[in-house]
């Protein structure tokens, strides 16, 4: 539906990406409304919907990855969880390893995972 038109941010506040809809309309929307925002991609926070005030199109609450336009996201490798297929994850980091192997040894929930699952909890 949108895909990341300019992936440039300013150096200073208010912070704008800008999206094009399939209709060609590009509109401005703040960086408050994203999760992750990166050169090649960004990612819509839960329950934030952009609409397009040319055709009235929305984005589906459910497609929160736009890629930056004329990139396949094939391309792209974007984790997914392996039990619920959510792309709301992220990388276990070394210190909460650390911390965990410390604490309780091998029996640590994070000994040997490298991802977590945000909407379900799962390890991997």
């Amino acid at each position: 539906m949108f895909e990341l038109s300019s992936s440039l941010l300013a150096h200073e506040p208010p912070y704008i990406i800008y999206l094009r809809c399939e209709c060609g309309n590009e509109i401005e929307v703040d960086t408050d409304n994203f999760e992750i925002v990166k050169d090649k991609y960004v990612v819509l926070k839960e329950n934030v919907t952009i609409t397009c005030p040319e055709c009235s199109r929305s984005q589906p609450l459910d497609e929160r990855y736009l890629p930056l336009e004329n990139q396949h996201s094939g391309n792209l490798h974007i984790p997914t969880c392996p039990t619920c297929g959510s792309h709301n994850v992220s990388k276990i980091t070394t210190t909460s390893k650390v911390v965990g192997f410390a604490a309780v040894g091998v029996f640590s929930s994070n000994f040997g995972k490298t991802m977590h699952c945000k909407q379900c909890g799962y390890k991997w």
